[in-house]
């Protein structure tokens, strides 16, 4: 069951990810290894929106009403409100997902360099990468 589109999104990202390194490799602009890091940039993100997206399914899927839910009496009149007010936290929840969506970050990747790295770390890495 799709949950909150994460796994569209998801999908999206990783093509666009890996149709720009396939497309700078072909074309010479950047070394073969710059595709190892697909998988090293792209799975924790994957895992982490697909958990998310698990949960929001589980929230829903494993929700069950209370017996008396459709009873007309005050108790069934309560039950109803305690039902929507989980239903509508599930709705507000799927589709209020900040970070999720817009939230990946690579801090680790081999080829995103930090704030005044520059030239020399590209070459650093360059060399790492030959030599391991």
């Amino acid at each position: 069951m799709p949950a909150g589109g994460l796994g569209h999104n998801t999908a999206v990202d990783d093509a666009v990810n890996l149709g720009w390194k396939l497309a700078s490799v072909v074309k010479g602009n950047a070394p073969s290894f710059l595709l190892d890091t697909y998988e090293l940039k792209r799975r924790p993100v994957a895992v982490r929106n697909t958990g998310f997206a698990r949960a929001l399914a589980e929230s829903i899927g494993n929700y069950v009403p209370k017996p008396d839910i459709e009873a007309d009496s005050d108790l069934g009149s309560d039950l109803r409100r305690e039902a929507g007010a989980y239903l509508e936290a599930h709705g507000r929840s799927e589709f209020n997902i900040p970070g999720v969506t817009f939230g990946a970050r690579y801090d680790h990747s081999p080829i995103i360099l930090a704030e005044g790295e520059g030239y020399s770390a590209t070459i650093r890495m360059r060399r790492e990468r030959q030599s391991g």
